[in-house]
């Protein structure tokens, strides 16, 4: 109902409802007759100037009216992986904006960030589970005991690791010194493993290991399923981690050759194969 049509009255509900076999637009009076309208030929003529100018030139010639799509709906209509399609696509849309609170955070402590390349890489991690660890992170909403003390679900603030310091998400995943302490194992590890063959630079620096390592992915992956033993309170032992990226190699080569993609999957794990 509007100022054309009452509760009671059944107004046109379609473009071509205001349209004559001829192809021309009905008239204010031919539409008051027809549908028994309310209102004035100003609220009509109101109707007509609303619809889209596309829409118009297509009646007016007698023609059927396609929908109009907006070229990102129809990109993400074309697109076989519709999910990933419309997370890039709000990604793109995102950042002609204003940035998120823990992004002006985070680049107060780390400097200039790439967001979409740092949200564009933990999306190419198989892991659901990995990518929801990420984002806990990058969105600074991962269980700490800060966290956890503000919200009431514990009596204390401080990191259970080091029982020193306040277990904030930079705290948990890099500044406490037992998790420096894991970090340089496993920097050392890759090292050992020719992944890492620059010795004279530290790869493993607080910005790689909150933001992700955008060169290796296979370097990215050690990073995060070692940001997975942190916030799941596992021993933090180079052993651990090897057994478990062990399973990942596994895992995710079943998955590449499920999906036809083991090209993608030797390319990331080329580097480690051979020495697992």
């Amino acid at each position: 109902p509007g100022p054309l049509c009452s509760k009671r009255s059944t107004g046109p509900a379609r473009v071509n409802d205001l349209v004559k076999d001829n192809g021309e637009l009905l008239s204010f009076e031919e539409a008051k007759i027809i549908y028994k309208l309310n209102g004035t030929s100003l609220d009509y003529l109101g109707l007509l100037q609303s619809l889209p100018p596309e829409w118009r030139n297509e009646q007016s010639r007698g023609k059927e009216v396609n929908p109009i799509i907006h070229p990102n709906v129809q990109s993400i209509l074309m697109h076989k992986q519709c999910n990933k399609s419309i997370y890039q696509t709000l990604l793109r849309k995102k950042y002609q904006g204003e940035k998120n609170t823990w992004e002006l955070s985070w680049e107060h402590e780390l400097g200039q960030i790439d967001w979409v390349e740092v949200y564009e890489l933990n999306q190419k991690s198989i892991s659901a589970v990995y990518r929801a660890l990420q984002y806990k992170i990058l969105t600074k909403i991962t269980a700490t005991n800060q966290l956890l003390y503000q919200i009431g679900r514990k009596s204390l603030y401080i990191c259970d690791r080091c029982e020193t310091c306040i277990d904030t998400v930079t705290h948990k995943f890099w500044s406490c010194h037992v998790v420096k302490r894991f970090w340089a194992q496993v920097e050392n590890w890759l090292r050992n493993k020719n992944i890492i063959q620059n010795i004279s630079v530290s790869v493993l620096n607080k910005k790689v290991v909150i933001l992700g390592h955008t060169g290796l992915p296979i370097v990215n992956h050690v990073i995060i399923v070692a940001k997975k033993m942190i916030a799941n309170k596992y021993n933090l032992s180079v052993d651990l981690l090897s057994n478990i990226i062990k399973k990942d190699f596994q895992t995710e080569r079943s998955i590449a050759i499920q999906r036809g993609k083991i090209q993608d999957y030797d390319s990331k794990w080329a580097k480690l194969a051979e020495t697992l």
